[in-house]
């Protein structure tokens, strides 16, 4: 079992920690073409497609995100060369990338981007994608409910150790002003 990170590694109040120095900035994409359709878009081969980008109402979404990010950046003398974007391969969290790395003059094909399939949306399997929100809210909603109280039971030590580990550490982290969750 890993130990919590104790608060000297993590840093406490305003100031720096002795070992995690890196700051994080976590962005949802913008509103993409199947958000606006109420389409269910969550397998690889189609997340990838084109049709599947920013909508032009998320596309100013992720240009003033990408405004705010860059306030924080001046406002925390944070040097655009410190700056990496990573993002999923689903054509809405990479058009989204490239949103903000206009907006920030930092190259999209350049070292400082990168695309980590390890960060896309999970897959609902074939009876839901490309099907529409509505005609599945209820059977998420009773799955997502059974599923929760099933796995809470059987897996309840590995989950505890999991919040432990990895959601305590990082709750200091986002709740903090300066780092936006942007739904």
């Amino acid at each position: 079992m890993q130990r919590p990170l104790s608060k000297s590694m993590v840093g406490s109040g305003g100031g720096r920690g002795r070992w995690l120095r890196n700051r994080y900035w976590i962005l949802r994409h913008g509103k993409s073409i199947p958000n606006e359709k109420g389409l269910i878009v969550s397998s690889m081969e189609n997340g990838i497609l084109a049709e599947y980008e920013l909508a032009a109402q998320g596309v100013d979404q992720a240009t003033l995100a990408g405004h705010s990010f860059k306030q924080i950046l001046l406002e925390t003398n944070t040097r655009l060369e410190n700056v990496r974007l990573c993002y999923s391969p689903f054509s809405r969290t990479t058009h989204t990338a490239k949103m903000v790395a206009s907006v920030l003059d930092i190259p999209f094909e350049g070292p400082q981007c990168k695309v980590m399939p390890e960060l896309r949306e999970r897959y609902f399997g074939p009876s839901f994608e490309l099907k529409s929100h509505d005609k599945v809210n209820f059977c998420l909603h009773f799955c997502s409910r059974f599923f929760a109280i099933s796995l809470l039971h059987r897996y309840r030590e590995e989950l505890m150790v999991s919040y432990l580990n990895i959601i305590c550490p990082l709750s200091p982290i986002v709740s903090t002003p300066r780092f936006g969750i942007w739904m």
